[in-house]
């Protein structure tokens, strides 16, 4: 797709990122991001950052009524999660009324967006990362529990279960947790605390459930017993845990951070695939891969050879039985060839 280096001030609210944007190895904002006046304002506070590179043929385009309505919503709940873990840092105590009128309210509008995967993708700031995984998680928790079928009050406590799943995050020292560079073993061994952290916060708060203490708990076992902090199995991990971690992987995954490039689609499919009968649960995963799926027909990859192609049909059975339009008009089944040599994915 093509590009266009734009100065700061000349940037407009419904601009989308080509690139992401960098500072000091830092990822202030990623690739495909909308820019809105927010973004705008933060650029502008970075002196260093004097130009961005934006999509050529979306100048100036305004967000529609639902982009806008989500836009609102996402940036609104980034001040109020930072808000809320800010207060847990200092003073060691979670303002749980002020996180479930949150949940009550705010989530709900992120809730109804069909396209979720694609939409928080393209609402993310990479330099509020803590905050914008929390929420993504959460609205991902909750709608797992749309398609997995669940009542309202679960769904509910899904996504309660998913914004707070790192809030233990808040007794990790803050040269641990962002720093700049690979945590040494005795680092990474603190930083593995902050699920029992955040338990220790949640167990004598009587209005949190115990399912979303656990799952604050034991978000990152695993059913094969490689997980931590208990290395329990299948039987022993709670079904919210179960939930948050296939949300929590995806979003990571997905995201562009000081030390990975998010994966592509097709990186991320072959990960659930892979995972989902040994390490995670096929009943939560299988929704997600047929949603990521779903975001893939119309989309353009780059080939091996360098041809551009478009994906016209992905298999319901397998991710490999897919089939591609090249832009000779060459149609290629990739059955058994891997699709994650498509590194240059283009939205």
């Amino acid at each position: 797709m093509a590009s266009k280096r734009l100065w700061v001030d000349e940037l407009q609210p419904g601009m989308r990122l080509s690139a992401p944007v960098m500072l000091k190895n830092q990822i202030v904002a990623d690739e495909n991001t909308v820019i809105t006046d927010r973004l705008i304002g933060q650029l502008k506070n970075h002196a260093e950052i004097l130009t961005v590179l934006v999509e050529a043929d979306r100048p100036g385009r305004k967000l529609n009524r639902r982009e806008l309505v989500v836009q609102e919503k996402y940036e609104k709940t980034i001040e109020d999660v930072k808000n809320v873990f800010d207060q847990v840092r200092e003073s060691k105590e979670i303002p749980i009324n002020s996180i479930v009128e949150l949940t009550s309210t705010t989530f709900e509008t992120l809730l109804k967006e069909n396209f979720v995967l694609e939409t928080l993708k393209g609402l993310r700031s990479a330099d509020e990362y803590t905050y914008f995984h929390s929420i993504n998680v959460g609205v991902l928790c909750g709608v797992l529990g749309r398609w997995l079928k669940y009542d309202d009050d679960t769904i509910f406590m899904l996504v309660l279960s998913g914004l707070l799943h790192d809030v233990g995050k808040a007794r990790v020292p803050l040269d641990i947790l962002n720093k700049p560079g690979p945590l040494t073993n005795e680092e990474m061994s603190v930083m593995q605390r902050h699920t029992v952290f955040g338990y220790e916060m949640l167990k004598n708060v009587p209005s949190v459930p115990d399912e979303v203490k656990l799952a604050v708990l034991q978000h990152h076992e695993r059913n094969d017993g490689t997980g931590y902090p208990f290395h329990l199995k299948e039987e022993k991990i709670g079904d919210f845990a179960k939930i948050v971690a296939v949300a929590d992987t995806y979003d990571a995954v997905t995201s562009n951070r000081v030390f990975q490039t998010a994966a592509s689609p097709f990186a991320v499919m072959a990960i659930f695939q892979e995972e989902m009968f040994l390490r995670m649960d096929s009943h939560i995963c299988l929704p997600m891969l047929s949603q990521i799926k779903n975001t893939l027909v119309g989309r353009h990859v780059v080939l091996e050879d360098g041809r551009k192609a478009t994906i016209i049909f992905v298999g319901t059975q397998s991710i490999e039985d897919m089939v591609l339009q090249a832009e000779d008009g060459e149609f290629i089944n990739l059955g058994m060839r891997d699709f994650k040599q498509f590194k240059d994915y283009m939205a």
